[in-house]
């Protein structure tokens, strides 16, 4: 099932699911779109030096529901992630918002490079897919 609207430039809610925070070697910064689970297995692999069983199972419903990975590339230590704000449909286009989070000024936190990454589900469209990112403030 693919859904279309008819949308002027009023902003539209989409549902969408958090599915899992993976800590994968991707350096890029933005979003990876995922149609089916060979897709996201491939990506996977690609990233990871685990053998295919140990890729993770995704409560995901390729039929009606598309992956999305949201990525903030690299990080030169631990205390990051990322939060997924808010999913809209606006102008034929879908906008992912989302929130990095950085380690508190005084947070100990490791030093190690990391890859913050979030990956959400959400109903099966046919418009491009969009990343906003708000970058946190250093201080």
């Amino acid at each position: 099932m693919i859904f279309l609207l008819s949308l002027g430039n009023n902003p539209k809610d989409i549902p969408f699911e958090i599915i899992k925070n993976f800590q994968l070697a991707y350096q890029d910064e933005g979003i990876k779109v995922f149609k089916n689970y060979n897709e996201f297995e491939k990506f996977y692999k690609s990233q990871t030096n685990l053998i295919s069983d140990s890729i993770p199972k995704l409560n995901v419903n390729f039929e009606n529901e598309l992956l999305i990975g949201v990525f903030l590339g690299q990080r030169p230590t631990s205390g990051y992630s990322i939060n997924v704000d808010r999913v809209v449909l606006e102008n034929k286009k879908i906008l992912v918002q989302a929130s990095e989070i950085c380690p508190k000024k005084d947070q100990i936190v490791l030093m190690v490079i990391t890859y913050p990454s979030i990956f959400i589900k959400i109903p099966k469209y046919e418009y491009p897919i969009e990343l906003k990112l708000n970058k946190c403030q250093k201080k």
